[in-house]
């Protein structure tokens, strides 16, 4: 999520408008243009407003992100076997039965060792 959110913030263009009357910030505006302080109205429509500034910052986001076409990667039967088998595992696992042998000893039972025949020695 955070880098989501860090590519979201890194591609988004930012234009911050802020309007200065008499030398104070009036209105800061995020994506709009900064309201005014209304004292072009009181101006006739030849003279120039000496008071009031308007200033516009633009940060550019970025344009040249690299594009990838996943679904070439997606339907590859690599991909398809990798993700369905731990899928297809967790379904089954529950219907599961544990095989029980009767028919062959336990292995304590394979310990036992016949020691004539490991040292070669018979009766006779």
């Amino acid at each position: 999520m955070i880098m989501s959110a860090l590519l979201l913030l890194s591609t988004i263009t930012w234009t911050v408008d802020t309007h200065f009357c008499m030398g104070r910030t009036m209105d800061v505006a995020f994506f709009a243009k900064a309201d005014t302080c209304g004292m072009e109205l009181l101006l006739d429509e030849g003279e120039e407003n000496h008071c009031c500034d308007h200033e516009t910052v633009v940060l550019e986001g970025q344009d040249d992100l690299k594009t990838t076409n996943v679904a070439d990667d997606v339907f590859k039967p690599a991909f398809v076997l990798a993700n369905a088998t731990p899928f297809y595992s967790t379904i089954q696992g529950d219907l599961l039965v544990p095989v029980v042998l009767n028919g062959y000893p336990p292995p304590e039972n394979l310990r036992v060792i016949d020691r004539n025949i490991l040292y070669e020695t018979f009766l006779i």
